[in-house]
């Protein structure tokens, strides 16, 4: 096999051959255009200034335009919080939007973008931060949408939705969280958000809470607003971390659907992430050669320590790693992108607290490796309507129900699906990550019960219960018809 040097000698030695041309590496020169003086260091790669925003901007459009999973003329939400990654995004995408005179033949690749900004004042503060965010949004020209995190503990019609509130803690037991729905509430919904959060004793929990609720809200914003797409902004170092701390967490299994480029994992939905292969330095360096104005509002871990969560302690090692091995980001997001999992098999059902999918046997498998005085009542994955008989009430359907013990005779219901006051045990029902939240909020719950603290339990957006009521509901239709369907294999 010829080396790069014997290449060179068999041309012509006043014109290099092309290969040698990309090859050279002219010292005090930009290492792509090899004409103007460097001002950026990416991964040991030196730009100068119009070579490196041309980068950015082509890894940014190549990434929409191989998003085969998002059709010509959708219309888009763009996830906006008003920090560097999403600023950046807006500004792209508002770039990408407009028509080129000088190219008739373009034609744009969604039919309407929508900005959507979901408010997080109420948990996490900056309220004086939001009139900022908002001048913006609206200053890119697309439609604002404001959206109060809270919202979603109401209905689509704006009404009151209720809330899961928990029956009871055992801090022996550690695999059963007994909540039951209440239609109404004395609480307001900013005051529920807040239960929410500050129900959960530990910090990786609150941010997994949180990071649920936002995604949720976005998604029912979406929806209701009928956009196709959901564009959200995750940079490729803010994937990393999240990679690497949803594997720490249990989440491995959802992995595909947290990297991919563009996916429709979510019914109705394709989430794009379109700066997937951008580093948060070459966005902070983007929005200061660009000069885009920014808000930093605050987080949940903002001046605490490294340990204070799993994801702030994994920002903590990632940035460092990569600080002196500048592909270290590169290398876990295109290795994550690698895995595979059963997550589309047709056994597989969606969380409804997180909307990713549960893995089969998560259950047993919790059940055969947690310390708890009643492990040996664990229920089993298998049966779900084993689940509920660890609760106080075999059957948490009302009696109007067609799988109620009695059924009122002049009830025409034929399925469980309507959600009824009565308590159930939702982690059996849970992704293995959303468990962990649940079991710190019972351990949490349990303590502050202990103390004589009332309003220190957890609650759950109402969305939650009626998912599980549903899945239960078509859970017990499949057992009645079990004997009448057709195996595949026959």
């Amino acid at each position: 096999m010829c080396s790069i040097e014997e290449e060179i000698q068999t041309g012509d030695a006043e014109t290099p051959s092309i290969r040698s041309r990309r090859r050279l590496v002219v010292e005090g020169l930009c290492h792509k255009c090899k004409q103007s003086p460097p001002v950026v260091d990416m991964k040991r790669v030196m730009y100068c200034k119009t070579c490196f925003k041309e980068s950015v901007v082509y890894r940014f459009r190549g990434n929409l335009m191989r998003a085969t999973k998002i059709a010509d003329g959708a219309k888009a939400l763009v996830a906006f919080s008003g920090g560097a990654s999403s600023r950046l995004l807006l500004h792209l995408l508002s770039e990408f939007h407009e028509p080129d005179p000088s190219n008739l033949r373009k034609k744009r690749k969604f039919s309407d973008v929508l900005i959507c900004h979901v408010d997080q004042s109420a948990v996490l503060g900056g309220e004086d931060k939001e009139a900022e965010v908002r001048r913006i949004g609206e200053k890119s020209g697309f439609p604002y949408l404001h959206i109060p995190l809270e919202s979603i503990f109401s209905n689509d019609d704006g009404s009151d939705g209720g809330a899961l509130v928990p029956v009871g803690f055992d801090l022996a037991d550690t695999v059963t969280l007994k909540m039951v729905h209440r239609v109404t509430s004395t609480l307001s919904p900013v005051a529920r958000l807040r239960r929410s959060i500050h129900g959960l004793g530990k910090m990786t929990a609150k941010e997994d809470l949180l990071h649920h609720f936002t995604m949720r809200a976005l998604l029912n914003t979406a929806r209701k607003e009928g956009c196709n797409v959901l564009i959200l902004g995750d940079n490729a170092t803010r994937m990393a971390i999240r990679i690497l701390a949803l594997t720490s967490k249990g989440g491995g299994f959802g992995l595909p659907i947290e990297v991919a480029g563009d996916t429709d994992w979510f019914e109705g939905l394709v989430v794009a992430r379109p700066l997937r292969d951008v580093l948060s330095k070459e966005v902070a360096v983007y929005n200061q050669y660009t000069d885009l104005d920014t808000v930093v509002m605050p987080a949940l871990t903002t001046a605490m320590p490294a340990k204070s969560s799993i994801d702030r302690m994994t920002e903590e090692f990632l940035v460092g790693l990569q600080r002196d091995f500048p592909m270290t980001v590169n290398t876990v997001v295109r290795t994550a992108a690698k895995v595979t999992s059963e997550h589309r098999a047709k056994t597989v059902m969606r969380c409804p607290m997180c909307g990713g999918p549960i893995q089969d046997g998560t259950n047993d498998w919790r059940s055969g490796h947690t310390v708890s005085q009643l492990l040996s009542h664990a229920p089993s994955s298998d049966t779900t309507s084993e689940a509920l008989s660890s609760t106080s009430n075999t059957h948490p359907c009302s009696t109007s129900c067609a799988c109620a013990p009695t059924v009122n005779p002049e009830s025409t219901s034929t399925s469980c699906c309507t959600p009824a006051d009565q308590p159930i045990n939702i982690i059996p029902y849970l992704c293995y990550p959303c468990q962990n939240i649940c079991r710190d909020a019972q351990e949490f719950g349990a303590t502050a019960a202990k103390k004589g603290i009332d309003d220190a339990t957890v609650i759950l957006p109402a969305y939650v219960g009626e998912e599980i009521t549903m899945r239960k509901g078509r859970e017990w239709m499949k057992k009645e018809i079990e004997e009448f369907l057709i195996d595949e294999e026959d």
